[in-house]
């Protein structure tokens, strides 16, 4: 969330747009992730978490290429979307760990992005000192090969 408003100036997409721009897209966030239940329901588990970890990096590059005109209902889905992951995610790690070590692992699992963030954070940073629309492209391309290369497989899912 922090690259947008740099970026909406970048781009040329005057600054007050952006508080209406959160606005909507933590509506749409709240009821993504409010009915992340049924994109597991209709995609199966192996694919909504494909989906969930797939679209925001595909987000990030279709930001890269976009110009002004896209910029908002970009940011809007791509956010709305980002807020499905906790759940789908939290309901698939719920049905792999037992539940006399659930918390402990829980826990370990938590801080994992504040992990990611510290030190993706120093090259993002860097990056988008230059230029957002190529940290989009950065994170867009770490992001989408990570969804692809590790993602889960049929014997990951019960």
């Amino acid at each position: 969330m922090n690259l947008y408003p740099p970026h909406f100036q970048e781009i040329g997409v005057p600054g007050y747009w952006f508080g209406p721009t959160l606005g909507v897209a933590s509506l749409l966030g709240f009821f993504s992730s409010k009915y992340a239940y049924l994109m597991e329901r209709f995609l199966g588990v192996k694919w909504a978490v494909l989906f969930a970890t797939l679209a925001p990096g595909v987000f990030y590059i279709v930001l890269f290429l976009s110009g002004r005109a896209a910029a908002i209902p970009l940011v809007i889905v791509s956010f709305g979307i980002m807020q499905m992951q906790k759940p789908i995610f939290l309901d698939y790690i719920n049905r792999k760990i037992g539940t006399e070590i659930r918390a402990t692992v829980l826990s370990l699992i938590s801080t994992i992005p504040g992990l990611y963030v510290a030190l993706m954070g120093l090259a993002v940073g860097a990056l988008a000192d230059t230029s957002t629309r190529r940290t989009f492209l950065f994170m867009g391309a770490i992001i989408t090969l990570g969804a692809l290369f590790m993602r889960i497989n049929e014997s990951h899912v019960e």
